[in-house]
């Protein structure tokens, strides 16, 4: 309606500037034809245009045009129902008329449209009658028109369903979210956001569908006359229903009718209403994505909050030792473990001694302070009246396999489903112990399956919680060729300190003892005596210390020796000096750095990037081209190699728009001979090439061949921070055929310590480039600087 209104004054304005000279020029209209030319005519008629500017504006706005019928019956109909509407009408176009005569033309003009103005009002307000709907209401209405439009989660309902979120109902819909956004607010200690209900067409009658942030997470059918009950071989022959699915767990559902539900007696439990049905499937996803529900306006408002009653610590850390943003992070990887946030001090205060820590480390020394409530969410009453957690235990050989990513996913989930049958029979939350250090790699393994699996650190385990261990894991067959993306962790010191403390706890069976036993064992045999090596006793009691601090960060047992052998020290220095003379050590075995090309070369300079899959090259050729790009101003073009990787070509494209620059794809050595070709008026050619097993030498031959073509300036070596030495050094001495001439690191952010690429480095006599420490494409790449990455392993 407004438009319309809009329109009418656009067409009276269009002809009042026409021709305005004439705007207090009485003479007739006939004079003026019979004086003019009919082209002249038209357009010094001003009064003639204008006069047809009201009259459509007023046929605009009369007749809508939704109503596909002619003006002859839309008009009468119109006329009928609003009567003062019309009258304004009318009025106008009297007016109008009145303008073509030699009465003066402005002012009758502007009365008529004055009247056009009254008419709209009237038409308006008839029509806010017709609805119903009150100024209020019609606030209210734009309110929830916003609401849907910034609503991050959504329940859509086929048409059938729309009356489940009557008021009529005794437990509607709407009502139902009230009380769920206080049972999320009572457990996760957040605010629900608004969930926008709306209908769909689309969807069948019987169906509704669960969004957040624009995908669908959830979808199930209910029956509004109906009651679901759990379908069993005894129901399936008593009952008569239509058959289902449940939609939260995928159980055999029936859903039959009131009469039938009242004929029940003991077959069933429960029969759930639709409405508990979509509230449990609701209250469901709100449990699984808490932490995608949290923004970063709410952490805001939280903090706000907490301000009034605590504003020293607030005014303390927010924003100074604690940016809000790593703040909503912290809060998002809490969530995620369905840890509860409602102690905001307790946490902010965790994260600010935290803040020199990766936001991932930081996490688990926020877990260690919050674990008496993390015990109280998983423990149940025992009969002496003691909280008591029942948990499953893995071998230390298989958590360390398990945190190195060296056994499926499959096989985990069916070995931790057999170990956690008690568990489940009895309806208690799965619990899985592992140690401090490989908590958050095996979690990330053992979760994905149907079941939530909670994994608890033994340190946060407290004392007044007595642990009982219902199941162990039995002995899983190892996959070597299954590594995904190694930790760190696979290191024969980390298993020992595994069997050390096990061997301590007393309470291990014979068998595990045998196991643990055998697996020292085998890590002896394999990389010699760790704890009681012969060239110990060859050093002074100093140095025998500083090989043990090398060796508890990490750090190689071949090179801590060389280290401690090569400097010199004596009874009067203290632990500080022994340990910068160590750093200046190590710092001296890393390789040099080369820098970055330079900017006088007249021909662009190639780089290229090699290495094993999942490394993070397409990432890092991003971050490369946004420094050559946006930082230094220079001219890029990429150039991929990696036909294999599904998406991969799509993925530099989005980069190649992002930069402004082309992108060029050579699967052969003929079409990297033509892209370079194509390439030469940039200033920077990055090639991106597939990602190769380091045993598949075949293909890597291949890939060396189609980059010999390119001739490149420098090939860098990616390698990931996270994998472990045995394998680095394979994939540096695997790759020798593409004759890279200088390493990149990447994924520094996601190691605990990097001492085993350090380690690996130092025996390697390739300089370094570049090291990422991030995923941002704008950021997170610096100079591969050897003091930061030593320093790093002693902070």
């Amino acid at each position: 309606m407004r438009s319309r209104a809009i329109h009418c004054c656009s067409y009276v304005i269009v002809g009042l500037f026409v021709r305005p000279t004439f705007a207090f020029d009485s003479t007739p209209l006939v004079a003026q034809i019979g004086d003019q030319n009919i082209f002249s005519m038209l357009f010094e008629s001003w009064r003639v245009l204008l006069a047809l500017g009201i009259l459509a504006g007023l046929i605009n706005l009369l007749a809508r045009p939704k109503n596909r019928e002619a003006l002859g019956i839309e008009i009468p109909k119109q006329l009928i129902a609003q009567p003062l509407a019309f009258g304004f009408g009318i009025i106008a176009l009297l007016l109008v008329g009145l303008s073509l005569t030699s009465l003066p033309t402005l002012p009758l003009l502007v009365l008529a449209e004055l009247f056009v103005l009254l008419a709209w009002t009237s038409y308006q307000k008839n029509k806010l009658k017709e609805n119903g709907l009150t100024a209020t209401e019609i606030k209210q209405q734009k309110r929830v028109n916003a609401v849907a439009r910034g609503s991050i989660m959504k329940l859509e309902l086929g048409t059938s369903l729309l009356a489940l979120t009557s008021p009529d109902l005794n437990q509607n819909l709407v009502d139902q979210l009230a009380s769920l956004r206080a049972v999320v607010l009572d457990k996760f200690g957040i605010t629900l956001p608004p969930i926008h209900i709306t209908d769909d067409l689309k969807l069948p009658t019987n169906t509704y569908r669960i969004s957040l942030r624009g995908g669908i997470v959830g979808e199930g059918v209910v029956y509004r006359d109906r009651f679901m009950v759990i379908a069993n071989e005894e129901s399936e022959t008593a009952l008569e229903g239509i058959q289902e699915q449940d939609p939260v767990f995928g159980l055999p559902v029936l859903w039959i009718t009131e009469a039938v539900r009242d004929t029940v007696g003991k077959l069933f439990v429960q029969a759930m209403d639709p409405v508990s049905v979509i509230m449990t499937h609701l209250s469901n996803i709100v449990d699984k994505h808490a932490s995608e529900l949290l923004t970063r306006e709410e952490v805001s408002v939280m903090v706000n909050e907490l301000h009034s009653t605590s504003p020293r610590l607030v005014d303390g850390v927010i924003g100074k030792t604690l940016t809000l943003s790593r703040f909503h992070r912290l809060l998002q990887l809490l969530l995620e473990e369905r840890v509860s946030v409602k102690d905001l001090s307790t946490i902010i205060e965790a994260a600010s001694d935290s803040a020199n820590l990766s936001v991932e480390e930081s996490v688990e020394q926020i877990r260690l302070t919050l674990r008496r409530q993390i015990c109280a969410d998983v423990s149940t009453t025992g009969s002496g009246g003691q909280q008591v957690i029942h948990c499953i235990e893995f071998p230390a050989d298989v958590e360390v396999a398990i945190s190195n990513r060296h056994i499926s996913k499959e096989k985990i989930f069916e070995a931790l489903h057999h170990a956690a049958t008690p568990l489940i029979s009895e309806g208690l939350p799965i619990v899985v112990v592992s140690s401090t250090a490989t908590r958050r790699q095996v979690r990330a393994q053992v979760n994905g399956g149907t079941e939530e699996i909670v994994v608890l650190s033994r340190s946060e385990i407290v004392p007044e919680v007595n642990l009982q261990v219902v199941g162990q894991v039995e002995q899983i067959e190892r996959n070597e060729n299954y590594s995904q993306n190694p930790s760190p962790q696979d290191d024969r010191h980390q298993t020992i300190a595994y069997a050390r403390s096990l061997l301590d706890s007393g309470t291990r069976t014979s068998t595990f003892e045998n196991r643990v036993e055998l697996g020292i064992a085998e890590i002896r045999n394999l990389v010699g005596e760790v704890l009681d090596y012969k060239s110990a006793s060859r050093l002074s009691p100093l140095l025998v210390d500083a090989h043990r601090a090398l060796i508890r960060k990490g750090i190689d047992d071949t090179l801590a020796i060389e280290i401690v052998q090569q400097i010199e020290i004596d009874a009067s220095m203290s632990d500080d000096d022994v340990l910068r003379l160590m750093i200046q050590e190590m710092i001296r075995r890393l390789p040099r750095t080369v820098p970055p090309p330079s900017r006088d070369s007249i021909n662009p300079t190639v780089i290229a990037l090699v290495g094993p899959t999942g490394v993070g090259k397409t990432t890092t050729i991003a971050k490369l081209a946004t420094k050559y790009r946006f930082q230094q101003g220079r001219s890029i073009a990429l150039i991929t190699a990696d036909t294999y990787r599904v998406a991969a070509v799509d993925q530099l494209q989005q980069y190649a728009n992002l930069f402004d620059s082309t992108l060029e794809i050579a699967g052969t050595v003929e079409q990297m001979k033509e892209a370079i070709t194509m390439c030469r008026s940039v200033d920077i050619v990055l090639i991106d090439t597939a990602g190769r097993s380091v045993s598949d030498s075949n293909r890597i031959q291949e890939t060396a061949d189609i980059l010999q073509m390119a001739q490149p300036d420098e090939v860098h070596l990616v390698l990931s921070a996270t994998t472990s030495m045995p394998a680095t050094k394979m994939a540096a001495k695997g790759f020798e055929p593409m004759r890279y001439d200088r390493i990149i690191v990447t994924k520094l952010d996601e190691v605990i310590t990097p001492s085993e690429m350090v380690s690996t480095l130092c025996s390697m006599d390739k300089p370094m480039s570049w090291f990422t420490d991030g995923q941002d494409i704008s950021a997170h790449l610096d100079l591969a600087r050897p003091s930061k990455l030593v320093e790093s392993i002693w902070r």
